[in-house]
């Protein structure tokens, strides 16, 4: 029987998680950042990351796809790690930055939106900082580009 408390049921509940910064390492003379995040898993159920990127303009990379699903077992850490363009200048502080992942949670593809506050030290290293954390099932929508579908 599926529990339905606030007009959700359990089964539509999304999948939570934390994020935080761990490490970050100038990559390379144009300004991309390895940067490594730890996603902790705050379910009892497994997830499978299979996506993710950072959209916005001042803190972005490319689209990355995982080759093989990152697998976040049951209160399990997992890091991930990107190479970010992030050019701002030291004191910078670039609000609503998202990383954005795709994910596999319950048998359902869900979209996982971090919001950081990125904040850029005198050294020019960004720190970002996680404010807000909301998931949405993949077709919540009345569209969902083909390259999000499932299948």
């Amino acid at each position: 029987m599926t529990a339905k408390r606030g007009g959700v049921t359990s089964d539509d509940r999304p999948p939570r998680i934390s994020v935080e910064q761990r490490e970050r390492a100038k990559r390379d003379e144009q300004g991309r950042w390895r940067i490594t995040w730890r996603i902790h898993n705050l379910e009892k159920e497994a997830m499978a990351l299979r996506a993710a990127h950072l959209p916005h303009g001042k803190f972005r990379s490319e689209p990355w796809i995982f080759e093989e699903d990152v697998i976040a077992r049951e209160a399990e850490d997992v890091e991930v790690t990107f190479r970010v363009v992030c050019h701002e200048a030291p004191g910078s502080v670039v609000e609503n930055a998202f990383l954005i992942f795709r994910v596999n949670w319950r048998e359902c593809a869900w979209r996982i939106f971090v919001r950081f506050q990125v904040t850029v030290n005198e050294a020019s290293e960004p720190q970002a900082r996680t404010e807000l954390i909301t998931a949405h099932k993949v077709g919540f929508s009345a569209h969902t580009p083909p390259e999000e579908q499932d299948g």
